[in-house]
């Protein structure tokens, strides 16, 4: 998370696309791992009989919470420039 935090600071301060992209994929690599981990503390937090209640509100709330935000950023990136 620290590395992702580093990225995403280091990112607004791009004056090119390459560079954004760039930043954006390093993001996304050490963000990767994020929902495995999430997964596996629910499976040893959370009582047995509400492990895959709990996985599906999880999983369900990462899809669409992704959803939202692209489609929220979409309307926005209509009305305003990429550089809000």
């Amino acid at each position: 998370l620290l590395l992702a935090s580093i990225c995403t600071l280091l990112s607004t301060m791009m004056t090119s696309w390459h560079g954004i992209l760039i930043m954006r994929a390093l993001i996304g690599l050490s963000l990767s791992g994020v929902a495995a981990v999430g997964m596996t503390y629910l499976s040893e937090e959370i009582h047995p009989s509400f492990v895959a209640f709990s996985m599906g509100l999880y999983i369900s709330g990462n899809s669409i919470g992704g959803m939202s935000g692209r489609l929220i950023s979409g309307v926005f990136t209509d009305f305003f420039n990429w550089r809000i």
